[in-house]
């Protein structure tokens, strides 16, 4: 019963663990007390394991309640063979949705398994810097974009988490597009300024129904690579009636791997190359269009270009 039960519910406490393994991170990386995580990941695993075994107890006597009551079904119902054929094709359905739903937490499961490897592999990077500048001198600037990757980093898994729960309310209202562009360049301006990158902008008024928090987050990540991939040159975030696009003059997209870039994990060539991708940015951004119901099309020679499409 354990086993089965830990398999198919593998998720609960997967995610439990990874995020004892995140706060670990933190700990060493702000050198805080070990038996401070020690004992916060005792009172967890403690509190895991109870919830664990109140919910195999419960399954388990469901199952004997439903043995029990099969097992006193009276055999001489007076039930003609349509009536039999009807509820066995129902049952038949009812198992094929079951199943469905299975695969599909299965598959969640899997793909959040890779997020959290993945993300938690990039993670360490700035956090790694963060350490050697608190053992040196500190450059005040430099640390604050550390800092600054860290909470990136950080609000790319809440989003994720967002997008993947069943209660994430989509607040769709008319938005100006303008007011939410200004406030991404706000946000990105001081790595514009560190990384001598100009970027070009002329204010549209165009409005459009749609969820003015989802969509800036999708435009953050765009932005976002496009800084990565550029070293020199310049970025352009252009406003039409049709859709957003941003441009760049960075180092561009290999043209094999175009179509794989919104793949969870994928990093491509380039981004193998440079050591910058994730390989989860452009794929929260694809699913979280989606939803907006929005098109995604990126275009890459000199550059990459990539448009956010109204429809």
């Amino acid at each position: 019963m354990w086993n089965r039960y830990l398999r198919q519910h593998r998720e609960i406490y997967t995610s439990v663990l990874s995020m004892l393994l995140l706060y670990g991170i933190f700990f060493y990386a702000f050198d805080i007390d070990w038996r401070i995580y020690l004992y916060t990941s005792l009172i967890s695993i403690v509190i895991l394991v109870a919830i664990l075994k109140y919910k195999v107890t419960k399954t388990k006597k469901n199952i004997e309640n439903i043995k029990a009551y099969l097992q006193n079904i009276n055999l001489n119902l007076d039930i003609d063979n349509v009536e039999l054929e009807e509820a066995i094709i129902e049952m038949k359905s009812i198992i094929e949705e079951c199943n469905e739903q299975i695969s599909e937490n299965n598959k969640n499961a899997e793909e959040f398994k890779r997020f959290i490897t993945t993300w938690t592999h990039q993670i360490k990077t700035p956090i790694a810097a963060i350490n050697l500048q608190l053992e040196g001198d500190i450059d005040k600037f430099e640390l604050k974009n550390n800092i600054f990757s860290v909470e990136e980093y950080l609000n790319l898994l809440l989003n994720y988490l967002r997008h993947n729960s069943k209660t994430t309310d989509y607040v769709f209202k008319k938005v100006s597009l303008d007011d939410l562009t200004r406030q991404v360049i706000r946000k990105y301006a001081p790595l514009f300024i560190k990384k001598g990158i100009k970027i070009e902008y002329e204010p549209q008024k165009v409005e459009i129904v749609t969820d003015y928090k989802w969509l800036m987050f999708a435009i953050e990540q765009v932005l976002s690579n496009s800084l990565k991939y550029t070293e020199k040159g310049k970025v352009k975030i252009e406003i039409k009636e049709n859709g957003i696009f941003i441009t760049d003059t960075g180092i561009g997209i290999a043209p094999e791997d175009l179509k794989r870039v919104t793949e969870l994990g994928y990093t491509g060539y380039n981004g193998r190359i440079y050591s910058k991708s994730t390989g989860i940015g452009l794929y929260l951004t694809k699913e979280i269009l989606k939803k907006l119901n929005l098109d995604l099309k990126i275009e890459s020679e000199s550059g990459t270009k990539v448009g956010i499409y109204f429809k």
